[in-house]
């Protein structure tokens, strides 16, 4: 890897369209990356683009954009934010690098904590 983040950089189709912002949510939406359920009234990250054609939009929670921004400094594939993750886990195996995980809020520290421990029980069986 060229770059300091923690998951491999997407070298994918560039969009023909990209916004991106900060919302409070009106409605229910499903977090793209983690799949929870974020509440109406709660902020996410609103992500809309066109590529290859297609518009695609889609909500992220607060932490796992906080994650994103930290992780995968030099971008990802939306909604592949914690596949990559568990590779580059499984990986790193022992030889994780623990900085840039320092610097996450807790919420967001302890939802990665979360993954790696499922990453590392996973690599047991």
């Amino acid at each position: 890897m060229n770059c300091s983040c923690l998951v491999e950089p997407w070298d994918g189709e560039t969009p023909e369209f990209y916004q991106e912002k900060m919302v409070v949510c009106r409605k229910p939406h499903e977090c793209v990356e983690c799949k929870r359920t974020i509440e109406a009234g709660e902020k996410a990250e609103y992500i809309a683009g066109k590529w290859e054609g297609e518009v695609i939009t889609s909500y992220t929670c607060t932490e796992c954009r906080e994650i994103a921004k930290v992780i995968a400094r030099c971008g990802y594939c939306i909604g592949c934010l914690w596949d990559d993750f568990c590779v580059a886990v499984r990986e790193y195996e022992d030889e994780i690098p623990w900085t840039p995980i320092a610097e996450l809020s807790k919420q967001a520290r302890d939802k990665v904590l979360e993954y790696i421990d499922e990453v590392w029980k996973e690599m047991e069986k």
